[in-house]
């Protein structure tokens, strides 16, 4: 098994169907935002779309990062947990950093507004795998594992992969082989 250092990735989809306090507070914020700034990049109100208003004016990418600042009381109410993922035993992922983007918006009908929230997480120690778990540690424990190979690791967690959630940064740290190997070098 390789060690690896990773980073994880989680998408969260939401739309104004969802009724739970946090994900109303996403949709009535950044829509609310998407109407106030969405004017300047659509001068002659011809577009009513988000999708229309980026193909008139490259610009309207903006919208993304306007209407993601309106969501800081939401995204501090977080504390770093991402939501809807947990560990084997119900503790919260942390997340370092977030983005937010518009899936899609139209100004006349926030039914219409959905977005995604992504989060990030800062360095993980993957320890090991099994079929959808990960063994990780918070951190990199790369000194850990090759200094002092027999010492227990602190802070590791099982998490199980999910819809929507991914690895999108990898550092092999160490490579384990199996013991036939080393009895025939």
């Amino acid at each position: 098994m390789r060690k690896a250092l990773i980073k994880l990735r989680y998408k969260q989809s939401i739309d104004a169907s969802m009724y739970g306090w946090f994900e109303q507070g996403v949709i009535n914020a950044s829509f609310n935002e998407f109407l106030n700034s969405s004017p300047q990049y659509n001068p002659g109100l011809n577009c009513t779309t988000f999708g229309q208003m980026v193909v008139s004016d490259e610009k309207a990418n903006s919208l993304h990062y306007k209407c993601g600042c309106s969501l800081a009381p939401y995204i501090d109410s977080l504390k770093n947990n991402i939501p809807d993922i947990t560990d084997n035993q119900g503790g919260r992922v942390k997340f370092k950093t977030h983005q937010f983007k518009i899936i899609h918006s139209d100004v006349h009908d926030i039914s219409e507004h959905k977005v995604a929230l992504i989060y990030a997480t800062d360095v993980l120690t993957l320890l090991d795998s099994t079929d959808e778990y990960m063994l990780l540690a918070y951190g990199n424990k790369e000194k850990d594992l090759t200094l002092m190979p027999e010492s227990p690791i602190e802070n590791t967690f099982i998490l199980k992969l999910a819809p929507e959630l991914s690895i999108f940064s990898f550092e092999v740290i160490l490579e384990e082989f199996p013991v036939h190997y080393l009895l025939t070098a």
